[in-house]
């Protein structure tokens, strides 16, 4: 590919180190079935057995994942100087002379193997913006991170995903912000291990997963609940409501920069696996989990397995 430079392609850049970051975590709209394997299928069937009872799935709408992805592009269109975009895709470090040239390389992507996650991203010495798409299930994190935010300048970034937020309304079943320090842990879900130990979750690996349509992994300072959390929503003074239409709702904390203008405690693996109460959890993350634990996973209801799992 004449675009690729392989100098920067060998580079992981920003994916290759630890800064701070802010996450807008978003779930494209779609619906949720058992999936069995065509594989699994066609062999149960020459061997005259049952077929195996599969996995609950997350089947994203086409046309909801495409504005998810039109809105990622554009939230990485403008860096602050020119410069090729960098670009992941299955497994390989690459670069893009366009926004136009990295929609088509997620355009490829989606023609093959759509498991692996595809990255976009530009950089600077002060800030960088990252679009991570996961073609196979909906998820789209929008990210914004590095020096500027490690030195306390996180109102500009926090307010730009909020908009993110109320625009995706019209395409997202759920989505969220939160801070973090490891971006690696963006290609896959941030919660298990750069967020903090998910002690209301009753193990060790919290997930973005299946059911945030009705179901939050975790409260954080900025929500958008969708239409299946009509009428569950919890009502709180220290949190403001806002009716986004078409049955959304943005939940966000009155004290935004509790949950986004310092750092998260650190944070090892252990600190994850262990789920140690005496882990330094911030007190208005505690009181979050207490106001909103009518709508918040937990790994018993979780590992049941179930279709619809408030049925």
């Amino acid at each position: 590919m004449g675009s690729i430079d392989g100098e920067l392609a060998e580079d992981k850049g920003v994916l290759g180190e630890n800064h701070e970051l802010l996450e807008c975590h978003l779930r494209a709209g779609g619906e949720r079935r058992v999936y069995v394997a065509p594989s699994e299928l066609e062999l149960a069937k020459k061997l005259g057995r049952k077929p195996p009872p599969g996995a609950v799935r997350w089947f994203p709408d086409p046309a909801d994942l495409l504005l998810g992805i039109e809105a990622g592009l554009a939230w990485v269109a403008n860096p602050p100087s020119p410069g090729p975009w960098r670009v992941l895709v299955a497994g390989e470090y690459q670069t893009a002379l366009s926004v136009d040239e990295a929609r088509s390389r997620i355009a490829a992507a989606a023609l093959h193997d759509q498991r692996l996650p595809v990255v976009v991203w530009w950089e600077s010495t002060s800030v960088f913006r990252l679009l991570r798409v996961g073609l196979g299930t909906g998820d789209i994190s929008l990210v914004e991170g590095g020096a500027a935010l490690a030195d306390g300048a996180w109102e500009q970034p926090y307010e730009a995903l909020v908009e993110q937020l109320r625009s995706a309304a019209t395409w997202a079943v759920y989505g969220y912000i939160k801070r973090g320090r490891r971006h690696i842990d963006v290609l896959h879900s941030a919660l298990t291990y750069d967020w903090v130990p998910a002690l209301h979750y009753g193990s060790y690996n919290l997930t973005n997963n299946v059911y945030e349509d009705v179901l939050a992994p975790d409260a954080v300072g900025a929500q958008l609940l969708g239409q299946g959390y009509a009428g569950r929503i919890p009502s709180d003074p220290d949190w403001e409501q806002d009716d986004l239409g078409n049955g959304a709702t943005l939940v966000v904390h009155r004290d935004p920069e509790a949950w986004f203008g310092r750092p998260l405690p650190p944070a090892t693996p252990q600190d994850f696996i262990a789920l140690d109460p005496a882990y330094p959890t911030p007190e208005v993350l505690v009181q979050a989990r207490e106001t909103f634990s009518a709508i918040l996973q937990t790994f018993d209801l979780i590992s049941k397995g179930d279709v619809d799992p408030l049925g």
